[in-house]
Formats: C-alpha cells, structure tokens, sequence
C-alpha cells in the first residue's frame, strides 16, 4: 500500500518542471575542408528546463491511475480488517462504518484531484 502511494506521487509530480544537465559536442566550420582544422570542435553544456505544457490530459489520466490503484490496494486492506473484525466477533457495524468512512475518504481525495 505505501509502495502504491509513491507512485501515485511520482505521478502527481510529472506536472511540475523538470530542470536537468544537458551537453552537446561536434564541429563548426564555415567550409567542409576546415573541419579538420584545429579550433573547430565545440563542445556545450548547459542547464535543461522540460515541462509536459501540452500533455497534462495524458499526465493527470497516470494521476488518477495511481490513485484508482492506490483506492483498489487500501479497500482491500479495509475489506480484510472487516473480515478479521466480523471473524473475532467484532460487532458488523464498526466494520460496516470503518469501510464507509475509508471509501467517503477516497471519494473525496479523488474529487480534489478533478
């Protein structure tokens, strides 16, 4: 279940920029014959800032995705403490209630995210 979390997490943070190392390398010349020529090698580094601008629909459906795993992983956790309270004789209605208010938490973290 915490794994689950994560990766809805890493999924939310494709929205924000991303700023990286970037590095290039090769020659310029202003004649093919000069290339060989001492001098002509460039060679560029420099900071990278790439941000998902046009592909937020594609990044919010990874986001509900996680979170729709995420709910599928904490109700069947929630269905097996029900299981385990009505096996030891734990009245139906805390289970009952426990998985209400679990799911009513989901719909609700899922509703913020739209």
């Amino acid at each position: 279940m915490a794994a689950q979390r994560l990766f809805a997490g890493a999924a939310r943070s494709e929205c924000l920029p991303r700023l990286s190392v970037g590095a290039s390398a090769g020659y310029a010349a202003t004649t093919f014959d000069s290339l060989s020529r001492p001098g002509t090698s460039r060679i560029i580094v420099g900071p990278v800032l790439t941000w998902p601008l046009l592909d937020f629909g594609r990044v919010k459906a990874r986001v509900l995705d996680a979170v729709a795993e995420t709910a599928q992983a904490i109700s069947a956790v929630v269905e097996r403490i029900a299981e385990q309270a009505t096996a030891q004789g734990t009245p139906g209605d805390f289970a009952e209630q426990f998985r209400d208010a679990v799911a009513a938490e989901a719909r609700r973290r899922l509703a913020a995210l739209e």
